[in-house]
């Protein structure tokens, strides 16, 4: 639409009456207006059935019951000659019910053709990595971090960035350094981007990086541009049952036009789109994981329903009430402030708790902080005759205590512990103590109060008492979040400060996704996001680990251009710093990252692809031919549908991608492709050049076992040689299972190509 109007401006004269189209009627000019009108008009909710022949079949049955079979038609008996009529009628309704059926064969043809393609794992068409240079120090030590600084300082395009997105200009080494330390050179965490670089750069630094470290271990996110369910889809093989926390912002199906998923669905359609999505996103949860999807009251009661169907009635945890505009939205009948988050979870005991906040703790001991809780019952209606089981005595060591005056103590008097402590009110008269004695022993150290949950103090008037140390309970959430920080307002500041301009409409609060996270993940596990939009949930992931030194990694799925222009660049900020005025750092108390991301292959990415092998054949010619064999076996050779011949060369196995509406020849990352379908735990990379040819070695497990994947080009290849390289190499990790694409005679090894292809149909549920 934005094309449109532009060359309509050029086209339309200055002093023409048409240019009133371009004066602005509130927020849109006329001709944006009726453009946008337009185009959701002709834009149908578009969904692919899952068994249209047998649907349309039980129809046809219906119709042919109600339409043809009428009870009116009964009186047929009644007249002479009644048999010739009904066997003519008969007759009628099975040329119906035969023409119908050729229309209903012809039309499921089609559309599973379409179930096919769509269904299909589709192929990571690129991958990049971005990682800081205190991470590359980390990872692949400070000598190959220096040897790769002048390539770096030469790359034009990535100082370029670095001037763009940090407001800061690099002329030299010096520049790239924050400090020099006892510890050595302290560098900034300013990120490398290897689409910048050529591929042999990129695997020259995966290979450095991996060389002491797990590939895998050490990456902290994942970014797939993609639609998401084919994102999903994709990441099953290796990450079914592995997402602790799954947090997704769909689209609210309210009528904006800001979302590439149309919006303003019927409620059916919306429905039929997050049903699709969400049952992918079960089996990416762990058995204790949970799913926070956000959402208003236009779909709530639908989204609810369907969650609960989903992941089971129990499940459903219940909605959290977030207050996101105090005031108000005084267009709507009610001025509502809420929005909700609907929690399910895959077990009913799952809990949405956290670590209480334990650094005001003043007191500490071997296991850690702690505060002193009195261990009598301080409630009246509990005393020693209601119950008698918790009425006995303490005994202190006086002698033995620790930095703060605590006294070890125990139940038996012995020769150290002399002082006998019963449990009695401020009134002197007999209470109980709140633990029974079977509980008190588990806790008790007699002679370390250092290591002992159970210890005494004595009193200024010279009397003592029994205390608890009190380490923090678990804090669970509660359904009402009333906290201003979760207000909208604050996400659409925070993402403008942080870039510097308005770019986003309505992005989450960070703290909201931080706080979400906070009750569902420990220190070291999985988020994902599959409506990513502005990338919050990753900064929130980012914010959470700097804040508890945790580990957390995220996955998030995004299909608009907000991919390029606001995720990717809101993460590489986050990772220099948190705190940003105006789009530039005001500190860099970033905590440095790296990450990969990845583009896929697209819907009609494999439509474009699709080749017929006799493309000549009339109409005529197809008529039979076409409804049982052509989409199925003349397409065969395609290069959507893997093909084989091509992959002889796998470094360059190209595809047709659609582009900014045009049309690209890429290449096709067939090595993450292949990775993600097997399901790799990817330790390590090694790339050798022998023989005039690139060998890419993978190594990594699954299942626990160790697996070693190989690729090469097999043009004019001498497999003598070949078996030689391979061999040296494998030698070395001693692999349980080998994949090598094309033929090989290395011993026990198994050809990629027909598992690629298997995986990659392999029928979804």
């Amino acid at each position: 639409n934005e094309e449109i109007v532009k060359i309509l401006k050029e086209k339309i004269p200055e002093n023409s009456l048409a240019r009133l189209v371009f004066e602005k009627e509130e927020e849109k000019t006329l001709i944006e207006k009726h453009l946008y009108r337009y185009t959701r008009r002709n834009t149908t909710d578009y969904f692919i059935h899952k068994d249209l022949k047998g649907f349309l079949e039980k129809e046809l049955d219906f119709y042919i019951k109600n339409e043809f079979l009428n009870l009116e038609d009964l009186k047929v008996l009644e007249e002479s000659g009644y048999f010739d009529k009904l066997r003519l009628y008969l007759i009628g309704v099975r040329a119906f019910r035969n023409i119908a059926l050729k229309i209903i064969e012809f039309l499921a043809q089609i559309e599973n053709f379409q179930k096919k393609i769509w269904e299909k794992k589709k192929f990571v068409i690129d991958t990049h990595y971005v990682i800081t240079l205190d991470k590359i120090k980390e990872y692949a030590e400070e000598e190959f971090l220096e040897s790769i600084l002048d390539e770096i300082l030469k790359n034009e395009k990535q100082l370029e960035e670095w001037k763009e997105l940090f407001g800061i200009e690099i002329k030299s080494k010096n520049d790239l350094i924050e400090k020099n330390t006892l510890q050595g050179k302290e560098w900034k965490k300013l990120p490398i981007d290897t689409k910048y670089f050529d591929e042999e750069f990129k695997w020259k630094l995966l290979v450095a990086l991996t060389k002491e470290n797990d590939m895998d271990e050490i990456l902290d996110g994942v970014l797939i541009k993609s639609e998401n369910w084919h994102g999903l889809n994709l990441l099953l093989g290796k990450f079914k049952e592995k997402a602790k926390c799954i947090y997704t912002d769909p689209p609210y199906n309210t009528g904006s036009d800001e979302f590439l998923y149309k919006d303003n669905y019927q409620h059916s359609c919306w429905l039929t789109m997050m049903e699709n999505r969400l049952k992918l996103a079960k089996e990416l949860m762990r058995l204790d994981g949970v799913i926070y999807v956000s959402i208003d009251d236009n779909e709530r009661y639908h989204l609810e329903k369907l969650m609960s169907n989903i992941f089971g009635e129990n499940n459903l945890i219940g909605p959290i009430i977030v207050q996101v505009n105090k005031g108000g939205r005084d267009y709507l009948p009610i001025a509502k402030q809420q929005e909700y988050v609907v929690c399910c979870t895959l077990n009913r005991q799952t809990e949405l708790v956290r670590e209480r906040e334990i650094s005001e703790f003043k007191y500490e001991d071997l296991k850690g902080k702690f505060l002193p809780r009195e261990l009598r019952n301080r409630n009246p209606k509990f005393t020693r005759e209601n119950r008698p089981n918790l009425y006995y005595p303490f005994f202190v060591n006086p002698n033995n205590k620790d930095r703060y005056g605590f006294r070890a103590v125990s139940l038996q008097k012995t020769d150290y512990h002399t002082i006998k402590v019963l449990p009695k009110n401020v009134k002197g008269e007999d209470s109980c103590w709140r633990w029974g004695k079977e509980k008190v022993l588990k806790y008790l150290d007699p002679n370390n109060p250092e290591n002992c949950e159970i210890v005494a103090r004595q009193k200024k008037d010279g009397g003592w008492n029994i205390y608890e140390k009190y380490r923090g309970s678990p804090e669970k959430s509660r359904s009402l979040w009333l906290d201003s920080k979760f207000r909208t307002e604050n996400g659409s500041i925070q993402l403008r400060n942080l870039l510097g301009k308005h770019i986003y409409d309505f992005p989450k609060p960070v703290d909201l996704i931080e706080e979400l996270c906070s009750y569902s993940t420990t220190r070291s596990e999985i988020v994902i996001d599959f409506f990513a939009g502005s990338g919050t949930t990753a900064h929130a992931v980012m914010k959470l680990n700097k804040e508890d030194g945790g580990k957390r990694k995220f996955i998030l799925v995004e299909m608009a251009d907000y991919f390029d222009t606001v995720i990717i660049p809101r993460i590489k900020k986050v990772a220099y710093s948190f705190n940003w005025k105006e789009g530039r750092p005001q500190d860099t108390d970033g905590i440095g990252f790296f990450f990969k991301y990845h583009t896929l292959e697209q819907y009609e990415d494999a439509l474009e692809n699709i080749e017929f092998e006799q493309p000549q054949k009339t109409l005529y010619e197809l008529t039979d031919y076409f409804v049982k064999y052509m989409l199925e076996w003349e397409t065969k050779g395609s290069k959507t549908f893997l093909n084989i011949d091509e992959m002889k060369d796998p470094f360059n196995y190209k595809l047709k991608i659609i582009k900014n509406y045009q049309q690209k020849i890429v290449n096709v990352d067939l090595v993450e492709t292949f990775n993600y379908l097997i399901g790799l735990n990817v330790s390590r990379y090694e790339v050798l050049q022998e023989n005039g040819r690139k060998y890419v070695f993978v190594f990594g497990d699954k299942d626990g076992k160790r697996i070693a994947v190989v690729w090469r080009s097999i043009k004019d290849i001498d497999f003598e040689k070949d078996r030689e390289v391979i061999e040296v190499k494998l030698k070395e990790s001693e692999p349980d299972e080998i994949y090598i694409n094309g033929e090989a005679l290395v011993k026990r090894f198994r050809h990629i190509e027909p598992l690629f292809k298997s995986l990659m149909f392999e029928e979804v549920e």
